[in-house]
């Protein structure tokens, strides 16, 4: 059992993308031992740079959940007189997403820019335990066709946040439904030297947001789909084997061949069942939907 070659082909193309041109990681990815290590120690500058967008992003969440709460507790989007309605409402959506998504990955920032040391040891501890279950994963199957769509998917992931913050992040600015918005408004009372001094603000902070986001969101997705296919293909593996040792009817192996080895869940008295997708799925739509109707 190995993970398939390109998912660490995967993992250079984003160690070279956020090192080489954003200098916000100091990783090595070697794909042919698979093995990721430290380059060393960074440059000052670089490490204030990585310091400073740590503190922006924590600093602009926290400030979307307190705008977002007020708002959603006074019922009252509008921040002025002056402002349009139909604006507040995208500006009210925009801040609560801004402020969810940077939260969900600020663990993964944390990881990456102040305890870079753990990635390494979760990675090559792959390739080592890769070697302790040789003797159980022992399979002539070719998994590496199952991660070509994922695979691919991936790398647009890694390319396309690189063109949308220098494409999306003036346009949203400019219609003035950007986060920032209710601090430094555009409004027509307002000189032409302060519109253009609040939107060349807003647009700073929010570019200087989005690599540290964009860095955690990447590095989630392509670490934990190494791990689930390692996950995935030992379990599989392992399933058939102890299916292949023990005699079952024929309807027993089609309900054991229907499972999938990541999304089992086994119920009362060792019951094997497949709800637990089901259900996630089932509470993220029930809270999405609640989301959206307060509304």
């Amino acid at each position: 059992m190995n993970i398939p070659h390109g998912m660490w082909e995967l993992l250079d193309l984003f160690i070279r993308l956020f090192v080489n041109r954003l200098c916000l990681m100091n990783y090595k990815v070697d794909p042919f031992h698979k093995t990721l290590k430290l380059r060393g120690q960074i440059s000052r500058k670089a490490h204030y740079f990585r310091l400073a967008c740590m503190w922006c992003v924590t600093l602009h969440t926290l400030y979307c959940f307190g705008i977002s709460a007020r708002k959603l507790s006074t019922r009252e989007l509008l921040e002025s007189r002056n402002d349009d309605e139909t604006r507040a409402i995208v500006r009210t959506y925009i801040q609560i997403l801004v402020a969810f998504l940077p939260a969900a990955f600020l663990a993964m920032d944390y990881v990456l820019f102040c305890t870079p040391s753990v990635v390494p040891e979760i990675l090559n501890g792959i390739t080592l335990f890769q070697h302790e279950t040789k003797e159980l994963s022992k399979s002539k199957t070719d998994h590496r066709q199952k991660y070509v769509i994922a695979e691919t998917c991936m790398v647009l992931m890694l390319w396309i946040p690189l063109i949308i913050p220098l494409v999306v992040t003036p346009i949203v600015v400019v219609l003035g439904v950007d986060p920032l918005f209710d601090v430094f408004p555009t409004y027509h009372e307002f000189s032409f030297a302060t519109n253009i001094a609040f939107i060349l603000t807003r647009y700073g902070i929010l570019m200087i947001i989005a690599p540290p986001v964009t860095v955690a969101i990447n590095a989630f997705f392509i670490v934990g789909l190494m791990l689930a296919a390692n996950v995935f293909q030992l379990s599989t593996q392992l399933l058939s084997k102890r299916r292949n040792l023990v005699r079952m009817t024929k309807i027993e192996r089609k309900v054991w061949k229907s499972l999938k080895p990541v999304s089992i869940q086994v119920a009362t008295f060792g019951v094997v069942t497949r709800s637990l997708k089901p259900l996630a799925i089932k509470y993220i739509m029930e809270n999405t939907m609640n989301l959206l109707l307060t509304f």
